[in-house]
Formats: structure tokens, sequence, C-alpha cells
């Protein structure tokens, strides 16, 4: 009776203030001046309004208690997020089948848990399904909440007669059931205390959050009364509610405040009709309310007082009922949900934050590199490594079709040592690796002069190669005492110390052996000292002292090539070796031209570098500059010459390597296979043999004619080049360069004059030839 003596006072104070300014509100009236107002420096405004996905309305959201995400449940089974204030998309995925209503929405450490009236999923924030669970139990669920921030338990129930608890971290495994005697729960929250179930008849029932027993009991305050939404913060839990008045449904224009130390209700006027409640976490005893035409208000429960100002959503923006809503764990932000799949951000300010501190940031895709550019007509460039793009129509490089025919590929042959040596297990042949191609490699046929001439090479056991025994690439094989046991005077009778070529980017250790052995840089650069941590300078200083207390043995530039891998320079200029890039057999000239230019980078690198760790801060000269710099007033146009000259061959063609290939052969060249034809002495002009690098087992006695063999009186094809550098002699076809030139500038023309030969009477620096550096192809 006194319920219903309060509830008709409050209907009297509604008429005949409440229908009034409802009224206004709708037709963009300003309030009432008869009703209290007050100020409101954190009032809510308009900050962002997004279209959702899945075509339906919105019948959920949340904001994620650790990141920056704003998650939505749409009416068609959709679930998506969107990051920070300005609601950029980050997922969206299909979570449940079309028709079946995402009806809530549970945020986990580990991702997000929706719900369908019959199915219970969680998928990580990026997207992927953990878990789904389906089951008998699952008849008409409606409502879900964690038993607390941390932990793993959820609690789930709805139009059914039980109230289940499931555990997270087991996949969503049903570990307990608790059956109800009247309908299941339509609302669930929880406090640290208590889990608050309102079901669908009004009814509130506080249970035990260990076991589920019911601890309070709330009736509903007429037979027709049902709870709309509900909202728990500490000890104080507030609803609203409708009623059924004369066949029709009515919001109540109320909130029921419970204090759950005393469980004595309090009513409190309202100016509009509440439907959706939620507490601001920042604060002890302030809740929001909202209604489903958009307008929305700040109360403070605690204290029983409605004088606040209540705010709208933009009638001209909002075209649809309200039908959720949540806020942020700052407060500073609350986001709407409608009937017609529409978001909308309101804030205290346009840069608000959904959490006062967030440590997680959320997960995003990584960024999409994009190639460097490449110049189509550089044949060094590897097109096939930009990936091909996704494409339907034809592409540029498509040839038509009256120009083109289907060919099957043609089985390239084996080699015959191969097919005699093959053992068969089953329909799988296996057979020992002859040593001609390395592990899973085959070579590619081009044309079919290649195929003749590799059933050619096949067929001919006594196939030599073009490089010389001297330079052929020795295997070490080590053993337990690593390369101690190796002897390394069986190929090296000198005091001279090599560089081990096992380590990557040794293809420098020619240059390194050239630089050793320039005895003005060497000095210098012994003298060399510094702080740096990776100095080119420092490590070749120590390198030239291994090599000269090494005595024969070979020494490792593995700290130098350290040194050298970790300049930003080395990888942007494309110094790094790659071995992947040379293991075909029919691209010689192009092996020929990135080794070349990897040696000149090298080169011109090294220089640049040595000038930048070697020069004086005071006059900014250097070692580089004392031996090998060429002042030029004019480009091209030097006024003096260095000490030391580097000279560029120029293998840049077919051509320059075809005259280089002349200039280096000393007798007749057999164009079929590529080996030196030398005469033999006392044999007539009309003989001639091929000569093997090995002398004769009978010595001079032989008398055989035909002997490929060195005797003592058979010119060696080399013997012209060591001849020339004793007797300084130079001529022509018998060296790749002469050995001594003349080199003078003439004049202030700036031109040059080379002559080659030494001249002690000219004008003019004679050089003589200390160092070739050359690429040999191991087969």
């Amino acid at each position: 009776m006194e319920d219903y003596s309060t509830a008709a006072s409050m209907l009297q104070v509604m008429l005949k203030h409440g229908f009034m300014l409802i009224r206004e509100l709708r037709a963009g009236a300003k309030q009432p001046a008869g009703l209290p107002v007050m100020d409101n420096p954190g009032g809510y405004s308009y900050i962002q309004q997004v279209v959702v996905d899945g075509g339906a309305g919105v019948s959920c959201v949340a904001v994620d208690p650790r990141e920056e995400l704003i998650w939505m449940g749409g009416g068609g089974g959709h679930v998506s997020s969107y990051y920070s204030a300005a609601c950029e998309k980050y997922t969206s995925f299909q979570a449940h089948p079309q028709g079946y209503p995402v009806r809530d929405l549970c945020v986990h450490s580990e991702g997000v848990i929706s719900l369908s009236p019959n199915a219970l999923r969680m998928n990580v924030r990026r997207g992927p399904t953990r878990w789904m669970q389906t089951s008998e139990d699952f008849c008409d669920l409606y409502a879900m909440t964690l038993l607390g921030k941390t932990e793993h338990r959820l609690a789930v129930s709805g139009n059914q007669p039980s109230l289940l608890e499931i555990d997270i971290n087991r996949n969503g495994q049903i570990l307990r059931r608790v059956a109800l005697e009247d309908t299941g729960y339509k609302i669930l929250r929880h406090n640290p205390q208590f889990l608050c179930c309102a079901d669908f008849a009004g009814k509130i029932d506080l249970r035990s959050k260990d076991n589920f027993q019911v601890v309070h009991h709330f009736d509903a305050s007429s037979a027709n009364m049902m709870i709309q939404d509900m909202a728990v913060l500490g000890n104080q839990l507030v609803t609203c509610g409708v009623s059924d008045h004369y066949g029709r449904q009515t919001n109540h224009m109320y909130l029921r405040v419970y204090d759950l130390r005393m469980f004595r209700p309090q009513l409190l006027q309202m100016l509009f009709p509440p439907v959706l409640l939620r507490f601001l976490e920042s604060y002890t005893s302030r809740v929001v309310c909202v209604s489903t035409a958009g307008q929305f208000q700040v109360l403070d429960v605690g204290l029983l007082e409605t004088a606040s100002p209540v705010n709208s959503i933009d009638p001209g923006v909002l075209q649809y009922p309200i039908s959720c809503f949540d806020v942020c764990p700052s407060s500073q932000g609350i986001v709407f949900g409608d009937e017609g799949g529409n978001l909308y951000l309101y804030g205290t300010g346009t840069d608000i934050h959904f959490h006062n501190f967030c440590s997680n940031t959320p997960e995003f895709a990584d960024p999409v590199d994009t190639p460097p550019a490449m110049d189509v007509l550089d044949p060094i460039n590897i097109l096939s490594s930009i990936p091909m793009p996704i494409h339907t129509g034809p592409l540029l490089s498509d040839l038509p079709p009256n120009v083109t025919r289907f060919r099957y590929h043609v089985a390239q042959p084996l080699d015959p040592s191969i097919l005699s040596s093959i053992k068969m297990v089953g329909s799988i042949g296996y057979a020992p690796n002859n040593g001609r191609l390395r592990r899973n490699e085959c070579s590619y046929i081009l044309n079919k002069h290649a195929v003749a001439s590799f059933k050619q090479q096949d067929q001919s056991p006594s196939h030599e190669s073009q490089i010389p025994l001297y330079y052929h690439k020795i295997d070490i094989k080590y053993n337990k005492l690593g390369i101690e046991d190796f002897d390394y005077n069986q190929y090296n009778n000198t005091c001279f110390a090599g560089l081990e070529s096992s380590l990557p980017n040794c293809y420098s250790n020619d240059m390194l052996q050239v630089f050793y052995f320039l005895e003005p840089l060497r000095m210098m650069l012994t003298n060399h000292s510094c702080e740096r941590e990776f100095c080119l300078a420092c490590e070749l200083a120590y390198l030239f002292h291994m090599l000269e207390n090494a005595q024969g043995m070979p020494c490792q530039a593995s700290n130098f090539l350290r040194a050298f891998r970790t300049i930003p320079e080395v990888s942007a200029l494309g110094l790094l070796f790659n071995e992947d890039r040379f293991t075909g057999k029919f691209d010689l000239m192009f092996v020929i031209l990135s080794c070349k230019q990897l040696i000149q980078g090298w080169t011109r690198f090294m220089f640049t570098q040595l000038h930048q760790e070697t020069a004086d801060e005071r006059t900014g000269v250097s070692v580089i500059t004392q031996l090998f710099s060429i002042p030029q007033k004019i480009l091209h146009r030097p006024t003096a010459l260095p000490d030391i000259l580097v000279i560029n061959c120029g293998l840049d063609s077919a051509a320059a390597m075809d005259l280089w290939a002349r200039k280096g052969s000393v007798g007749p060249l057999d164009a079929q296979n590529q080996s030196v034809v030398i005469g033999r002495a006392g044999q007539g002009d009309n003989s001639s043999i091929q000569l093997i690098n090995k002398k004769c087992r009978f010595g001079d006695k032989c008398n055989r004619r035909s002997c490929r063999f060195q005797h003592s009186d058979t010119p060696d094809p080399f013997m012209g080049v060591r001849g020339e550098r004793d007797t300084g002699s130079s001529s022509p076809g018998q060296s790749w360069l002469p050995f001594k030139l003349n080199i003078a500038v003439r004049g202030d023309a700036g031109g040059v004059t080379v002559r080659e030969t030494e001249l002690h009477n000219a004008d003019g620096i004679n050089y003589e030839l200390a160092a070739i550096v050359c690429v040999i192809l191991h087969d």
C-alpha cells in the first residue's frame, strides 16, 4: 500500500512536469525554467558515428576493459571492434549464424566472448576462434557475466530453468548447473560480494559467487512489473522497469535504488523514461540513464538527486531507437548503439581515452614492405624477387594466342654414371652424387646445342677443366683436431700466409692481400689506432699483423668481415655476397659481371671508409689521399698523378671479355676445347699438341714424339710472362696488362700520355705492375 501511494504521488509530479518536458525536448525546446538546473562542466558531446558491419541492428556493445577498443554485437550474429576515439575498424568477423543475434558480450583478458540464443563462442581480439560451446542446456540464453575481472569463471542464464557456470580456460566446459524454480534470468550483474540476477517476472536474487546459493531475494512491487535493466556498483543496485497499464506496457518514470547493506529500496524520480542503466566506474554513486529516444542523464543515486542536465543525441542524426550502450572505464566516453546498425560515441572532449592507465596495445598487422626500385634493363637485377600481384585479367607480358604454341617440357638427359650406379627401392631410384652438381641441383639446358655439348661432355671421360690445376679449389677435410692436422705445406711452399675462403663475403680476400703487399699502405694502417667500436682500419691493422706472424699458415679475416657487415652502407650498396645467386652452370657472363661489380664496389667503399677513419681532423689528409688521390681542376682532367694507380679492367660486355681473353692467351686458342696449344720445341712448325702442366716421368730421356708432358726443353706456357718480368721487355699478347707503364700529364690541358714501356729520360712517372685481381670460377 505504501509503494502504491508513493507511485501515485510521483505520477502526479510526472503529469505536471514530465510529459511537458519530454514533448519540449523532442521538439528541440530548451529546458523549462521551473525545473532545477545545475552547471554541467563535464557534459558529453558528439565525437563520432560509425555504420557497423553485419547488415542488422546493434544488439549489444561493450568497451574493452584492457585496450582502447569498442566491441559491438549485431542482430545478424556479426561482431566488430573499433580502435580509439576515431573508431577505426580493428576486427570484424561472423561469430554466429545469420538469424542468431548476439545478445551479450564479455571481454576477457584472452579475448572476447559472444552469446547467442544457443551457443557461446570465444574469439581472440584479432578475430580467430579460440573455442565454441554448444549444449542441450543452451535453450534460450539471454545474459552472462564474469565472476570477477580476473576470474576465468562465467555465469550464463536465459529463458530456461537453469543457471550455468562456464570455465573459460577449459574451452567453455560447463562446471555447474543450478536448477531454478521459475523461469531463468534476463539480466546478470556482479559486485565483489554477490551475483545479482533479475528474472523475467521482475524479481531479483542475490546469489553467492562461490556456490550460487540465494542469499537474499527482492520481490516485484506489482504482479505486472518487469525489469528493463539493472546496474550494480559496490553496495548500490539500481533498476528501471516497465509495467502493464491497461493492456499497454509503460516505462517507469523513476528508478529503484537498493542499498545492499540494508536491502531497502528507494525511488528516484526521472524526467524521461529510462530503459538502460550503467554506473560510471570512476565515481562511487553516479549512474547513466538512457532512453530509447536518445536522452541520457548522469545521476548521483547516493544523494538521490536528479538536479542534473539532460543530454540527448541529435534528432537529425538519430534515426532509430537506442538499443544498447556502455560507458568507458575512464568515464570519459559513452557508446550508444541503435536498431539501425549505427554506433554513436559521445565524450567529455574530442581526444578521449577509454582507460586512465592502459598498458596493453592492440596487436596490429605487420606493415607490407614495399619492394625497392629496380631497373628492368639492368641484367644483374633479379626480377623474380618482386612477388606477382593477384590479378584476374591479362598481363602486359602475356603473348597473344596466335603467336604461341603449347609444348611439354623435355626431360634432361641423365648422367650415364648416375644411371649405372642407381639402386631401385620400390619405384624410387637412389644413386650417389658423382661430384658434377650440388645436392638437389640440376643444370638448366637452354638450347639444342647445349644438349649436344652436355651429351658430348658426359661421353668423354677425358674432359678436363679450363682452370689450371694450381688454381683449383681445394676442399679442406676437418677431423677431431680441426685444421691443425691438415698439411698446408703441401700446397704452400712459401712463407706468405693465405686467407681462408670458407667465410661469408670472402670474395674480398684477394683485395685484402693486395692491400697487405702495398707496403706504404700496410705501414700506415699498422700504425693506426683509435677507440671506435667497428673501425675497418683497426681491423686491417690486426689482420696484417696476423699475416706477418703466420709463417705460411692460413689466417681468418673473421673480425674484419664481422665489422664489415655491421656498417649500414655495406648492405645499402649490395656488397654482401649471396652464393645462391651464382649457382647456375650456363650463366658465366652473369657471374663474371656480378663478381666484378662486387670487387670494384668493395674497393671504392674501402677507399672511402678508410679515408674517413684515418683522416686528420685539422687538415683532412688521410692515408688514401696521400697514396691514391688524383688532383683535378676539371672533371677527368688530372693535374698530378698518385703514387699508386688502381685500374678498372672494364669487364662490362662480351666484347671486352673477349679482348682480355685474347690478350691473356699465350698461343693459338682452340675454339672447341678452349685450351692452350703450343708446339713442342724441335718438332717442326706443323706439329701441335695439347700440353699437360706436369713433368714427364722419363725426363729428358723420353723419345716419344707425341708426349704431352713437360720436359726440360719444352717451353713453359707461362714462361713468357715470367720472362718479361725479369728482362723488362714487353710483347703484346703475352700478358693481360703491361708490366711497366709511363704516364705523363700534358701541361695545363689536363690530358695524359700513356706509353706501355719504361722511359728514364722522359717526363712522367714510371709505374710497375704490382697485382692483378681476377675471378676464377670453379666447376
